[in-house]
């Protein structure tokens, strides 16, 4: 993981050991997407996804986005607690509310 991601996380509170990255292609056709895993403090697994594109997200982003969070924990048959997305463009509200009825956090960052 690079080190400006690694300070987002940590501006964020997010603490991860034994980080790994996915190829976010197999899951996705979006170019822009960086997908990590691991563990927090408190040895819960983490999936986290880093959305580069700067079109406001939507809610058909936001439903793709879970998908994708549902085929990575089916093809790594892993127990993830939490989810994030961390994401430069902005985000309409519905798209934030679908996420959050879904426990998945989203946060902005530039």
């Amino acid at each position: 993981m690079n080190q400006k991601l690694s300070n987002i996380l940590i501006k964020h509170g997010i603490i991860l050991k034994n980080t790994k990255s996915l190829e976010a292609r197999i899951f996705s056709k979006k170019k822009k997407l960086i997908c990590i895993y691991g563990e927090n403090i408190n040895k819960q697994y983490c999936l986290i996804l880093f959305s580069f594109t700067k079109s406001k997200i939507l809610t058909k982003e936001s439903l793709e986005f879970e998908s994708i969070f549902q085929n990575i924990r089916q093809v790594l048959n892993l127990n993830f607690k939490i989810y994030f997305i961390f994401h430069q463009a902005s985000i309409c509200s519905k798209a934030k509310e679908y996420l959050t009825a879904k426990g998945i956090q989203s946060y902005a960052f530039m």
